[in-house]
């Protein structure tokens, strides 16, 4: 049986971060936009897709090994921009500034996936929080006024303590989100601390 995975950090929303998004919300309410649940805020390092349920173990095996050299650390999000042409925008994403540790991590993790048949995506690994699906846009103008705007707005402190390999299960609603394993981030050095 396949199951939709993905190994996340989960982004709890601190009360700036709400204000913020529901300011981006009413802005462009009047646009055809699906968008996340602040209670659904991740940042993903990986996503597997239909996955055999059989290779769940080879991936938890392989994501222990990989975090248990990594301890937890914080940074910063910051900035708004889209994926898509500035004709076509597609999704509306919050970024975050350049963290070194966050690369690594991410890095050495999409490595080992790949090393055991998980091959990495084309693009490389951008830290982001996708907030919006576009469906339709009206005045893109104003998309593109709002992402100048906040392109290095600084909007939340994000402490890295965990990955999650959560399974999607898609709904009319929107997906729902299930936790199969988590994954503490403690280098050997913090352990029994």
């Amino acid at each position: 049986m396949e199951k939709r995975l993905f190994t996340a950090i989960h982004i709890p929303a601190q009360a700036a971060l709400k204000d913020f998004y529901a300011g981006i919300r009413e802005t462009l309410g009047s646009e055809r936009i699906r968008w996340v649940d602040t209670g659904q805020l991740h940042l993903t390092l990986k996503f597997f897709g239909g996955t055999d349920e059989s290779l769940v173990p080879l991936i938890s095996r392989i994501t222990h090994s990989v975090v248990s050299n990594h301890g937890a650390f914080s940074m910063t999000m910051k900035g708004m921009g889209v994926f898509g042409s500035r004709y076509d925008p597609r999704v509306i994403w919050l970024g975050f500034d350049t963290n070194e540790r966050m690369s690594l991590l991410a890095d050495e993790l999409l490595d080992a996936l790949a090393r055991e048949g998980f091959p990495r995506d084309r693009q490389n690994f951008l830290p982001h929080l996708t907030i919006g699906r576009i469906k339709g846009l009206r005045d893109r103008e104003l998309l593109r006024e709002l992402t100048d705007t906040h392109r290095d707005t600084p909007l939340q402190k994000v402490e890295v303590r965990e990955l999650i390999l959560f399974e999607s299960i898609l709904h009319r609603h929107g997906p729902e989100y299930i936790p199969l394993e988590v994954f503490p981030l403690t280098s050997p050095g913090e352990r029994g601390r």
